[in-house]
């Protein structure tokens, strides 16, 4: 059971019915798209998530009895978070519920906590200024531009759709974003900013066993974001320098032993221009979007993971040899028309990654209704933020 419908739950419904797995999902945003693929069996809209988080919390205990020991998998950080809350009641119904150990979840969920257990482990990281709300913050002592990036993601995103974080490039517009959080509530730490464009991100993707073990292990290069600079990915491709790929699952390594993780993690770095060094942004601890680049060369992690919480088995991968990028097609055209001066790239990087092989986000010729309903909506909802 497959909690929200967006892209990452398309993703994850597909590679599970490629296992011959039943799939249902739980639809909790406007624009999900997963609940029309052939992959779903099952779909279910919860009108009230995420408003009224204990919403998802009474439907499965509604459809404990049609879900009988299902396996559920939270794509985004706010399902996670509720999930885990009732974790222990959701095993008391027979679910099995696909997140890493609770102390190891919220540390990771939580960024401040994450970027402190990494550079306690010598894993570089922005500088930090300290907490944004902090009467010792000493805005003289800032190197502008900063960034006010949020504790908990999933908090700020409800309260600021689209954004991940705020970006200041002087006092007044500091103070601007600091009144914005605190009247929202949403705790928030101030860090240097990276510089750099949207392909200066990196990210390497693993599953990790209960055992220690690392499979998977998958390094990836962003192209462009929706929106750029601050937002999710939409092109992805697998051709990274191996000196950073090394670097990236060294790091990565030491923080999932470091908290005994298991399943999977997706960590997000930033080559700093400045000093040529990779910082870390985040560990994500849920499906991420662009898991079907992973998918593609052969590592299936939602597979890993039914192997894992839901057979008890010790989970086994081989990678196909298969490299390319990945496009998010719909959010690409659109942004690379809404942001074109922003991004300022000339139309041959735009096509490169669509002349190198390619995996689709959305599209498939085999599964064409996710594709159409995601285009057919674009005149009716803010068409490309997502």
């Amino acid at each position: 059971m497959v909690v929200g419908g967006h892209v990452n739950g398309l993703t994850v419904a597909r590679a599970l019915a490629q296992a011959a797995i039943p799939v249902a999902v739980v639809r909790t945003r406007p624009y999900d798209i997963a609940h029309v693929s052939r992959a779903v069996s099952d779909s279910v809209r919860l009108e009230e998530f995420p408003h009224r988080n204990q919403a998802l919390i009474e439907l499965l205990e509604a459809r404990r009895t049609s879900w009988p020991g299902w396996t559920v998998y939270p794509t985004d950080d706010l399902a996670l978070t509720v999930l885990l809350d009732y974790q222990t009641t959701l095993e008391s119904w027979g679910y099995r519920l696909v997140a890493p150990p609770e102390d190891a979840a919220r540390t990771l969920l939580e960024k401040d906590r994450t970027l402190v257990l990494a550079r306690n482990l010598g894993v570089e990281t922005p500088i930090d200024y300290g907490d944004a709300q902090s009467p010792r913050l000493d805005t003289k002592q800032l190197r502008w531009p900063v960034v006010l990036k949020p504790d908990q993601s999933h908090l700020f995103r409800e309260a600021f759709p689209g954004k991940k974080a705020f970006l200041a490039h002087n006092e007044e517009e500091f103070a601007g974003h600091r009144r914005r959080l605190r009247e929202a509530s949403i705790r928030s730490s101030v860090l240097d900013f990276i510089p750099g464009p949207d392909s200066a991100f990196f990210n390497y993707s693993v599953y990790r066993t209960s055992q220690g073990d690392l499979l998977g292990g998958f390094p990836m290069r962003k192209m462009r974001k929706t929106p750029p600079f601050f937002g999710v990915c939409r092109v992805a491709h697998t051709h990274v320098d191996r000196k950073l790929a090394d670097a990236m699952r060294d790091a990565v390594a030491a923080m999932l032993d470091a908290v005994d993780y298991r399943g999977m993690a997706n960590a997000e770095f930033k080559l700093d221009r400045r000093d040529g060094r990779l910082r870390l942004m985040e560990i994500n601890v849920r499906p991420f979007l662009m898991q079907g680049l992973p998918l593609r060369a052969g590592v299936a992690y939602s597979r890993l993971a039914w192997q894992d919480f839901a057979l008890g088995e010790r989970p086994t991968v081989e990678d196909n040899g298969w490299r390319g990028a990945w496009i998010h097609l719909h959010a690409d055209l659109g942004n690379a028309v809404a942001y074109r001066r922003e991004e300022a790239l000339p139309l041959t990087e735009y096509l490169r990654p669509y002349r190198m092989p390619h995996a689709w986000a959305v599209w498939s010729a085999a599964d064409p209704k996710p594709f159409l309903l995601q285009w057919s909506r674009t005149v009716f909802l803010s068409p490309f933020s997502r």
